[in-house]
């Protein structure tokens, strides 16, 4: 009997030592799939010290092709663990950095590893994670923790800097580490065959949810808006001439943005982006701006009708307006590069907003073409300029021949368009406001002499004075191949290298092609066939090599 009792007693002590040894992991499991699970623990002794170890476990069936526990409440600087099997019966733990939007990057951490019960049995994954240095972690406190997963075939690599796919869905979630301690700091998983959510540590949970459409839906509202919507509804009024088409279309596209602005709120939340982006911060001003707008045409409307002409306020209505726009349109291409957008998506929304923005300017100064003098063109045409060499030719044809002049801007697809574009982009303005008409040059061709890019197609619209001519319509020709080689004949290297030292890339042992790239800039003013040609005060030492050398071919 007395035997009896001391194994009884000796089996409950051991039960109360187990109990104690291990304490209770806190663990999550995603509500959308239910079959993702989390867990954190904390050693006792890491709460008492100076310590900073914490032990993870991610745990899902095998049919998922990674899944992910990252710090924090967006991406953007979270520390992220993502795990997928190797092809061997073991997983892979790769340490992954957030930046924005884009794929988080692998980053090597030497106070992170995998230890025992890790690996993949019984179509399970599960990565048991030792971090012994949580830096930045609140190991008694409440802390914020991102998830995100996605199905499909297993990437089979030891590769921690693997590519992988977009997740298909996300989950966000507060998990308080005082109710995580367990005593001991050995693995506290190692007698887990399976996890249990744990409700009392783990609050504030999204819920999870499939792939997250909130942030295209609000871009495609908003580049709807901004590159069709407003610059729409503004030359309505001076097409039809009532004020009732333009304020109610203007209504509608004002109405539109505020949409589009709710659902981007929607999407900055979820991702932790709220006034934490400069996308974020520049597009709320813009809304906020834009609301002066209606006022400014309401009172434009009254003293229009009172007065019969435009007042101080009709001006700023219009010019106010337009700076909004574009200030819109250029702040959508910083939202692709925070969602991560592909080159050519980018590039492509820039062209458009570039040739939106050139059309719309081009039809506002349409009616001041009409009853511009000739010598207030020449003013016009050469005002603004760091430099104009051979003025004579413009004075000759306003003046003796009486034409527009014809003018020609190139740039070359080197790389994604930016905001400097829109520098000539107003001296273009100008120029078409003194009645020039333009030729603009998508120089496909330089920009593979260049760099080597592929080039890409784009858009080519045509209105009265404006024409886009792509590069590689004419630069294959025979002819201008042959004049080509007509002009290397008479070029020295060193002039060659000289014409492009602000523009090519220069090099101790240059390509050939980047040479050709200044005679080619030459050829292409006589075969666009155009008066004089447009650029940044870095082309001087080309338009300079022009004039020497076009003459001798």
């Amino acid at each position: 009997m007395r035997t009896m009792i001391e194994t009884a007693l000796a089996f409950v002590f051991l039960l109360l030592f187990t109990s104690t040894a291990y304490g209770s992991p806190a663990s999550y499991c995603d509500a959308s799939s239910g079959d993702i699970c989390y867990s954190w623990a904390v050693p006792s002794s890491t709460t008492s010290s100076t310590s900073n170890s914490l032990y993870l476990r991610l745990e899902a069936p095998t049919d998922y092709q990674w899944i992910a526990l990252g710090t924090g409440s967006r991406m953007s600087g979270s520390t992220m663990f993502v795990i997928y099997q190797d092809g061997s019966g073991n997983v892979t733990l790769s340490i992954r950095k957030g930046y924005g939007h884009n794929m988080p990057t692998y980053n090597r951490m030497s106070d992170v590893k995998l230890i025992g019960g890790s690996g993949t049995s019984n179509k399970t994954m599960v990565a048991n994670i030792h971090w012994s240095g949580a830096t930045g972690i609140d190991l008694t406190g409440s802390n914020h923790w991102i998830s995100a997963w996605k199905k499909g075939s297993p990437l089979d690599t030891t590769d921690a800097s693997a590519d992988f796919n977009e997740h298909d869905g996300t989950d966000s979630f507060s998990v308080d580490l005082s109710k995580a301690s367990v005593n001991g700091n050995s693995n506290p998983f190692t007698n887990s065959s399976s996890t249990q959510k744990s409700d009392t540590a783990v609050s504030g949970t999204d819920g999870g949810g499939g792939e997250d459409h909130t942030g295209s839906i609000h871009g495609v509202i908003m580049a709807i808006v901004f590159l069709l919507g407003f610059p729409i509804g503004s030359v309505l009024m001076p097409i039809f001439g009532r004020w009732i088409i333009h304020a109610s279309w203007q209504i509608i596209a004002f109405i539109g943005m505020w949409v589009g602005f709710g659902v981007g709120k929607v999407a900055a939340d979820r991702g932790g982006d709220w006034f934490h982006e400069p996308h974020v911060v520049l597009g709320t001003i813009v809304c906020i701006l834009m609301i002066i707008q209606p006022v400014l045409g309401w009172i434009h409307h009254r003293n229009y009708v009172k007065h019969q002409r435009r007042t101080t306020v009709s001006h700023a209505h219009i010019w106010y307006g337009r700076g909004i726009m574009i200030v819109g349109i250029i702040n959508g291409g910083i939202g692709l590069q925070l969602s991560g957008a592909s080159t050519k998506l980018i590039a492509a929304y820039s062209v458009v907003g570039v040739i939106v923005s050139l059309i719309y300017t081009g039809g506002a100064v349409y009616k001041m073409v009409q009853i511009m003098t000739p010598e207030e063109s020449l003013n016009l045409i050469k005002a603004n300029l760091a430099e104009i060499l051979n003025p004579e030719i413009i004075d000759y044809v306003l003046l003796e021949e009486n034409r527009p002049l014809e003018v020609y801007w190139g740039t070359a697809t080197t790389g994604k368009p930016h905001c400097g574009y829109f520098v000539p982009m107003v001296k273009i303005a100008e120029l078409l406001e003194a009645g020039c008409r333009i030729k603009i040059l998508i120089a496909d061709v330089h920009g593979y002499f260049d760099n080597l890019s592929v080039p890409f197609e784009l858009i080519a619209p045509r209105i009265d004075r404006l024409e886009f001519v792509i590069g590689s319509s004419f630069q294959w020709s025979k002819d201008y191949i042959f004049d080509c080689r007509r002009l290397e004949r008479i070029t020295k290297v060193s002039a060659a290298r000289k014409a492009g030292a602000e523009v090519v890339k220069q090099e101790n042992d240059p390509f050939l092609s980047g040479l050709t790239y200044s005679i080619m800039q030459a050829l292409d003013e006589e075969y666009l066939k155009v008066d004089a040609e447009l650029g940044g005060i870095d082309q001087r030492k080309i338009f300079t090599f022009a004039l020497e050398n076009l003459h001798k071919v």
